[in-house]
């Protein structure tokens, strides 16, 4: 008899938490701040019972303040509400786009305007003396200990 109780309760809970989370996300948080501090509900034990996020508890205790991106007209529909502060980084945020549009731009007519060099083999390379390549190669690469000992007994 418990456990079908339990189960029961299980089933509320999930379907609260449901409703609560959904409410959070998709109503304007002006209207759910001030229902649920109204309400005084749901209070701490209910938020970690249902798992819920601190939001509520802050809302009914009255220190949540949520932007108003939401609010009902006349007829009761809900209208998108753009505050001075959204509107000026999107003003700002369009001044950027324009700004990287017109770099892109021009950075495509420099490389289309860009002629490609044509370039030819030097026929005056003239090969390398292999008595100063040898040279060169002897004065980076010094042996200082020769397997017999001295240089001296190393060419005997």
């Amino acid at each position: 008899m418990v456990i079908t109780y339990d189960g029961q309760l299980e089933g509320e809970r999930t379907r609260l938490q449901q409703r609560m989370l959904y409410l959070l996300h998709c109503a304007s948080g002006g209207e759910v701040n001030e229902v649920v501090h109204d309400l005084q509900w749901p209070t701490l034990a209910v938020c970690q019972d249902l798992q819920l996020a601190q939001d509520y508890h802050l809302m009914s205790m009255g220190r949540y303040f949520p932007s108003v991106t939401l609010r009902r007209n006349e007829q009761g529909a809900q209208e998108l509400v753009n505050t001075p502060k959204e509107e000026e980084e999107i003003t700002l945020l369009r001044q950027r786009i324009a700004m990287l549009e017109n770099t892109i731009a021009r950075t495509n007519m420099d490389n289309s305007k860009q002629e490609v060099a044509t370039t030819r083999k030097d026929d005056k390379n003239t090969a390398k003396d292999m008595k100063q390549t040898y040279l060169e190669r002897r004065k980076r690469h010094r042996f200082n200990q020769f397997e017999k000992g001295s240089a001296f007994e190393a060419e005997q």
